[in-house]
């Protein structure tokens, strides 16, 4: 257990409160969302709670909301589909942008400009 596993709930629902801002980005680095959730080291280190949130979001049939968050190197997430994506293969991209138009139909009716393109 990390010790970023108790704030479990408070960064889902700023991911949540994030997805649904109509004029927002739909996309954070890491470093700019750690500070939004009180985490000011590496969120390199909250892993295991972001991944719990994923797991709980597709429990629930619901858009996996840590796709928001993404690494400034490769500008996609650190980790698609439960896999290391540092860099993400074709199918990693063409999964994270799949993702995030689920995010943009489900949390901002549709409207929004998704940050990537499809791959495949």
């Amino acid at each position: 257990m990390t010790k970023y596993l108790n704030k479990q709930m408070q960064i889902r629902n700023r991911l949540y409160a994030l997805a649904r801002q109509k004029d927002g980005p739909l996309i954070y680095f890491y470093s700019v969302f750690g500070p939004m959730v009180g985490i000011f080291d590496n969120m390199r280190s909250a892993k295991d709670m972001l991944d719990a949130i994923a797991a709980e979001e597709r429990h629930q049939k619901r858009p996996d909301l840590t796709y928001m968050l993404v690494n400034k190197k490769w500008l996609y997430p650190s980790q698609i589909d439960g896999q290391l994506a540092l860099p993400p293969t074709a199918r990693q991209r063409q999964l994270a942008y799949e993702e995030m138009v689920k995010i943009i139909k489900e949390y901002r009716g549709g409207m929004g400009r998704n940050p990537w393109r499809p791959v495949i």
